[in-house]
């Protein structure tokens, strides 16, 4: 598998909601390049660009990758909210 840039957050705005999806025909992971077989399962991510959505094709690796990614910055999040609660308390 072959890392392509930053790995992307289903935080960001421009990404809908995946789809565990079975392929109907061979495809390609638009992440890592692999091939996506017929009948394989992957995720299906929504991407909207200029008024119109064009779904990306995901590996289940891949797809991983992208939630521990996405887990990550929550947790951040959350770690700055509790601390920012933790301050207005004291």
């Amino acid at each position: 598998m072959v890392k392509r840039g930053k790995v992307p957050s289903l935080l960001s705005a421009s990404y809908g909601k995946p789809a565990l999806i079975r392929a109907k025909n061979k495809r390609k992971c638009k992440r890592c390049d692999c091939s996506i077989n017929s009948d394989e399962e992957l995720f299906e991510l929504p991407k909207n660009t200029s008024g119109y959505s064009n779904k990306q094709s995901i590996c289940l690796p891949c797809f991983k990758i992208i939630l521990d990614q996405t887990q990550s910055e929550l947790n951040k999040i959350k770690e700055n909210w509790e601390t920012s609660i933790q301050k207005e308390n004291d």
